[in-house]
Parts: structure tokens; sequence; C-alpha cells
């Protein structure tokens, strides 16, 4: 994120018991002039303009962060005064709920490609301290359609639950059903473990020069332990 833009601030007081004083900050800016680099909705250009509203909410108890942008990304985010945090990030424009137990990450996603998020991930810097990303606790997500490379998955299901040392996610689509669980420090001997009851896969026919892309390219891939009941490929039905 790099830039800088116009913006606005408004400033509320309430009192709704005697004595009892709340403040209410509000910050809204179109972000012209501010470039964020990500693939969209994300990410948008210097001269674009991209509705940003943030209100922060002081309770008797705690901090209330409210954020819409773009009509595609919306928080309630609630950090009691122990920094607890609980409420929702809900990604595709649906309100966020902010009575839930711990963090979540939710919402209805129409179209997302894959790959131009790997590729932006890879190139973050690394951090060393705590982030929000840290804190998230489950997952509630439905994908219309998710594309990765050449395959893609319609109306897919993601539910996780993050525990101490590992993430366990529920996977449903008509393409595949299964359980992955997600260990915190991927090796050998703690590798991705994915449980499949179904997996079916279409599969186009490659040359010998993609075939050899596909061989160097699967050195790159981490420990995996992989179980399917059912595999088809290309309606082929190898049991």
């Amino acid at each position: 994120v790099r830039g800088e833009s116009d913006y606005s601030t408004g400033i509320a007081i309430s009192e709704p018991k005697p004595g009892n004083f709340e403040l209410n900050v509000t910050v809204t800016s179109d972000l012209q002039g501010i470039q964020i680099d990500a693939p969209k909705p994300l990410g948008k250009t210097v001269s674009e303009r991209v509705r940003l509203q943030a209100v922060m909410h002081e309770k008797s108890d705690g901090l209330m962060y409210n954020i819409h942008y773009a009509d595609w990304l919306k928080t309630a985010i609630y950090a009691d005064k122990n920094s607890e945090i609980s409420g929702q990030i809900m990604l595709g424009g649906q309100s966020a709920n902010e009575s839930l137990s711990g963090l979540q990450v939710a919402g209805v996603i129409k179209n997302l490609d894959i790959q131009p998020w790997l590729d932006w991930q890879d190139n973050l810097p690394e951090t060393t301290g705590p982030s929000l990303l840290d804190k998230i606790d489950s997952l509630d997500i439905r994908l219309a359609k998710l594309q990765l490379k050449d395959q893609s998955l319609d109306n897919l299901l993601i539910k996780g639950k993050q525990t101490d040392s590992k993430w366990l996610l529920d996977l449903s689509s008509p393409q595949l059903k299964g359980v992955v669980s997600v260990p915190e420090d991927i090796n050998n001997t703690a590798p991705l473990d994915v449980s499949l009851e179904y997996l079916k896969l279409n599969v186009n026919d490659e040359d010998e020069n993609e075939q050899e892309n596909n061989k160097q390219s699967a050195d790159l891939w981490p420990p995996i332990k992989l179980a399917i009941n059912s595999l088809k490929i290309n309606n082929l039905d190898l049991g």
C-alpha cells in the first residue's frame, strides 16, 4: 500500500447511561491517490476511487471496529479490555456478524482465480510480529467457482477451524469432498494430511514440455499424506 488520499473524519460522543460516555470515530475516503498492490477486488490503482469507511466505537468494556471496503469486504471486530478478539470478516458484500465467539472469516464469493493470490502471497515481505490473521479461529466460505490453473471447482463450501497446532478444513463441492489437516509447520514429520471421499478431475492432454515442467514443479510441493476413496479422471472411474 502506498500513496496518499483525502479523507474526512467524524467524531460523536454519546451518553447511553448517566455518566457513561461512549466515543464514535468515523473515517471515510475514496482512496484516490493510493495504490494497493493486490489482486482484485482488494487491489486498486492510484487513480481508482474505492470507498472506504472505518468506524471505531468505544464501549465500556472494549472497542468495536467496523470497516466497509468497496462493498466487498466488511468487518465487525470487537476487542475487549484484555485484547481478546471476536467477530467476523465478511467477504462478498454481506454484513458482518459481531456476536461471535472468536474471529471468523466468512462470505459468498462468485468467482475466484486462486493463482494470482498465491503469487501475491509469495511476494509479500516476511513478518515477524503478530497480525490479525493469527487471531482467526474459523472459516465459513462458499465459492460459486474456484479456478486453479486448469481445474475448476463449482459451489465449493469451505468450513474450517483452527486448533492450537493446525487447521482442519472441511471441503465440499460436486468435484471433491473431504477433510484437509494443515499443520502449523508443514514438514516430513507433520505433512499436509488430505483425506477425500471423492475427487473428480478433468485432465487435458499435455505435450512433453508441459509434462517436464510439471515434474519439476512437483518438487516444490510440501510433504503431503493423501488418501482418496473414489477417484475419477475424465469420467474414468479409478476406484
